[in-house]
């Protein structure tokens, strides 16, 4: 089970920082709560106690605010050197 919990919170680092890339902070709340019942999910199937299912669920949420922290700190640079460009074009092509 241990494995499965560290490959989980490594994917929701790596999921944060992509929302942390992209997004406010308020998408963090519906991702969070997204998160934490996956994980209750998971835990609940394995049969363990409340008291891991609590535990892991804020491990998996402080990791998805870790990991958009992370994301927003990659972002800093990028928009003070201006990249990306998002060029958008009109719907009638101007």
């Amino acid at each position: 089970m241990t494995v499965v919990l560290t490959t989980t919170v490594l994917l929701t680092i790596g999921a944060g920082m992509l929302l942390g890339l992209r997004f406010k902070a308020l998408v963090l709340c519906p991702a969070i709560i997204a998160a934490a019942i996956a994980t209750a999910g998971m835990e609940i199937v394995a049969g363990n106690p409340i008291v891991s299912i609590a535990l892991d669920a804020g491990l998996v949420a402080m990791a998805l605010q870790v990991g958009y922290i992370g994301g927003c700190i990659i972002r800093l640079p990028l928009q003070a050197t201006g990249f990306p460009h998002h060029h958008r074009s009109s719907p009638l092509g101007y």
